[in-house]
């Protein structure tokens, strides 16, 4: 599948991220990053990356053919992919098999990437680079050494971690760091590119901030090849209007809700389904707000949409533990492994005011200072915390 990324000022479409999904026969759709951590686990992972490369290859040659306009490809590859011998060179062998000019790829590293056996990957970038193929470091501003990688490696794009786009609007914080990397990348010759882009005010924002490029769900999720090229046969990818990404849909609550600037971890409990009592042990999620009428988490996890799904969420919030039951009333994918669900909680009267009183303080708080920290909040992306139960 391939989601665009598009010339923030002008609405082209200047690439595409190719993504894989697993359709198994009985967990369905396996995402992209759980699907690389089984062929990982197997030592199936050169495999795949090669008929990944096999099939960009083969799609972007049909685009040439029907005289579409030529963008840039990238694929995400893992450090165990980099110790294959002779890395560099086939993946140029597999361009070459296609007769396409290796300056359409562009090959998107992470930081842990660079790190494991770095003269290798030095070695392989530089003879990548020699060939026309950009080089991108995904996931910037998040790891420890990002800086001293722009001074070892020759990087061609950075693309700024959705963490700090989440909250670009709303935080002065993530504001300046994103805008110093933007900044920084205009210095140093790079590009730089948006991740996770959902909402017009962060737009608004990234704009004015002059980044380059940018890619979410505000423009368009992740399709398949068939729709992608009706897409690309456009040119353009103007962001969307729609209830799912702009504000219409919060201003219908019937109560208010508080936004947190980080995420709130929380233990999730399955306690019934359709009346049955059942035991599955628990799992970890993020919830982004809270309201006196229900919550928005994120989970790792594919969940049914039914009333009688009921779930107990504990979590710890001003300096107590907090319990809220309830069941989902909606849920959709949020990224390419991760699904973003609304819960109605089940609460008498009493306990609800108890909650909105809890909640007014949050608010009056969060008025003086914006990052609030009284409770279990994580400090890294939804995507980055949920990478540790995949290992």
């Amino acid at each position: 599948m391939y989601q665009p990324i598009v010339d923030l000022k002008t609405t082209e479409i200047v690439g595409a991220d190719a993504l894989i999904r697993w359709e198994h026969p009985s967990w369905g759709i396996v995402p992209t990053k759980e699907l690389c951590a089984i062929a990982e686990e197997i030592g199936f992972i050169i495999n795949l990356g090669k008929w990944m490369l096999e099939e960009v290859c083969r799609n972007y040659k049909e685009w040439l053919k029907k005289g579409l306009s030529p963008i840039k490809v990238a694929l995400n590859y893992s450090g165990i992919q980099f110790f294959e011998n002779n890395f560099a060179e086939n993946v140029l062998n597999t361009i070459r098999e296609y007769e396409l000019d290796p300056s359409f790829l562009v090959i998107e590293i992470t930081e842990s990437t660079l790190i494991r056996n770095a003269e290798k990957v030095r070695k392989d970038i530089e003879t990548l680079k020699t060939n026309g193929i950009q080089i991108a470091l995904d996931d910037f501003g998040t790891g420890f050494s990002s800086l001293a990688d722009l001074s070892a490696f020759p990087i061609d794009i950075l693309k700024i971690d959705s963490l700090f786009i989440k909250n670009i609007a709303k935080d002065e914080t993530c504001s300046v760091i994103a805008g110093s990397i933007i900044n920084m990348a205009r210095e140093l010759q790079i590009k730089a590119v948006a991740e996770g882009i959902e909402s017009w005010e962060q737009l608004s924002e990234l704009k004015s901030l002059n980044c380059h490029a940018g890619q979410g769900y505000l423009y368009s999720k992740a399709v398949e090849p068939l729709e992608f090229t009706k897409l690309l046969a456009k040119k353009k990818c103007r962001p969307i209007r729609t209830q799912n990404v702009d504000t219409p849909k919060k201003q219908r609550r019937k109560f208010f809700r508080v936004e947190f600037i980080q995420s709130l971890e929380a233990e999730m409990t399955i306690l019934e389904i359709k009346g049955k009592k059942i035991d599955v042990g628990n799992t970890k999620v993020l919830v982004k707000d809270i309201g006196p009428g229900g919550l928005c988490f994120i989970s790792n996890i594919k969940l049914p949409i039914v009333k009688d799904f009921i779930m107990l969420f504990k979590t710890e919030l001003l300096g107590k533990e907090l319990k809220l039951t309830g069941y989902p009333v909606w849920g959709g994918e949020k990224d390419s492994n991760l699904y973003t669900y609304g819960v109605e909680f089940i609460l008498d009267e009493n306990d609800r005011s108890l909650l909105i009183h809890d909640l007014n303080k949050i608010q009056i708080k969060m008025r003086k200072k914006s990052l609030f920290t009284d409770g279990s909040f994580v400090t890294v992306s939804p995507a980055i915390y949920f990478k540790q139960f995949n290992n």
